[in-house]
């Protein structure tokens, strides 16, 4: 019992602090979940407190799971860690039967988990846990109890400053399909298409067969058969392209994203998914940018899911095309950010706490080749 229980000790500690720190790499990522778990149960008093919530639950697990390696107050771990299994494998549960949330997020955008398979890894966290409790004489202290207790707080606070560094000046790691060095045509090519067999459904003698398109030449008599459908089997359903929803709208509602994409030059993307809660102080600083690359021969493209009456009242008087939230938010986790591309690879981002210089970008352009 003393090697399982130290296996699953762990187990479970390594698990927490890795799903900590995943999701302390980008905070608002999570942030974002969380406010998708809040629209389904209704309780969208907590929406402004997202991404405070997500930076605590962040520090949690790391320090849990250092506890836990550490031998620190076992008891009172373990508890701590049966109560936080139980609650996220509910939300698993809920996401999976009823459909509700796709992404559960646990691992943020670094191993994306359908929501049964998210439900199947709490419930294995779950069966560890409680051999934690059952075998809580087995766990003892590696290390005096002060120094432990230092070790903790120390592993706490860097846990704390990680994720507000991160929130403030975007994930140190990105786990998403438009970081730097993108090509995002190429991510918008279907990994592998899928194969779809065109059938025909005909009924002779009480019986329905189904008749692929290729082979109707192989029933000569297929005249005396009764034609009831025609189906489209998935034989292979294939693998989407990684960035599917990279689309934006002018004005009068006419898709420009090609025009965006065949501009082989440099250009700028400014996005703010969310008008009423962007910055707009940064609204001058944005239009200056824009008036000085133009001077440079550098299109800026600004991009916004907000309605028309948010950007006649708070657009800050920039030209904005319309794109889906979702997608903005993917694209950068700033609101405002920058996006610098040449042609369709990105070269660049800058989140609204270090908004650049004209004199910045025109630099990072000398050091490209054009």
């Amino acid at each position: 019992m003393k090697a399982i229980t130290n296996l699953a000790r762990l187990l479970v500690g390594v698990l927490f602090i890795f799903s900590g720190f995943i999701k302390a790499n980008d905070p608002m990522g999570f942030g974002y979940k969380l406010e998708e778990y809040f629209e389904v149960f209704g309780t969208l008093w907590l929406v402004p407190l997202a991404m405070w919530m997500a930076i605590a639950i962040c520090v949690v697990e790391v320090a849990l799971g250092i506890m836990l390696l550490l031998g620190q107050a076992p008891r009172t771990v373990n508890r701590l860690l049966l109560a936080m299994i139980l609650f996220f494998t509910f939300l698993t549960f809920y996401s999976a039967y009823f459909n509700k949330v796709t992404d559960c997020g646990c691992f943020g955008d670094a191993i994306p988990l359908t929501p049964w398979q998210s439900f199947a890894k709490d419930l294995a966290v779950l069966g560890l846990i409680l051999l934690l409790l059952r075998g809580q004489k087995h766990i003892k202290p590696l290390l005096p109890s002060g120094m432990g207790n230092k070790l903790t707080a120390v592993a706490a606070l860097a846990s704390l400053a990680f994720p507000v560094y991160t929130y403030r000046y975007l994930p140190a790691i990105d786990f998403r399909p438009y970081k730097v060095g993108t090509d995002i045509a190429q991510k918008m090519k279907s990994i592998r298409e899928p194969v779809i067999e065109i059938v025909f459904v005909y009924e002779k003698n009480g019986q329905e067969i189904e008749i692929p398109m290729d082979q109707l030449g192989n029933y000569p008599d297929l005249d005396s058969y009764t034609y009831i459908d025609r189906r489209d089997k998935v034989i292979d359903p294939g693998v989407p392209a990684p960035i599917h929803d990279f689309v934006f709208l002018d004005k009068q509602g006419v898709d420009v994203t090609d025009t965006f994409l065949n501009n082989p030059g440099y250009k700028l993307l400014t996005i703010q998914y969310d008008l009423e809660r962007a910055d707009s102080d940064k609204h001058p600083a944005l239009l200056a940018l824009e008036k000085e690359l133009a001077r440079q021969q550098v299109s800026t493209y600004h991009l916004t899911a907000g309605t028309t009456d948010q950007v006649a009242t708070l657009g800050g008087g920039l030209g904005y095309l319309q794109a889906d939230k979702t997608m903005l938010k993917t694209v950068i986790r700033s609101n405002p950010g920058l996006v610098l591309f040449h042609g369709t690879t990105i070269l660049a981002k800058w989140p609204s706490t270090r908004m650049p210089q004209a004199s910045d970008i025109l630099a990072l352009m000398g050091n490209k080749a054009l």
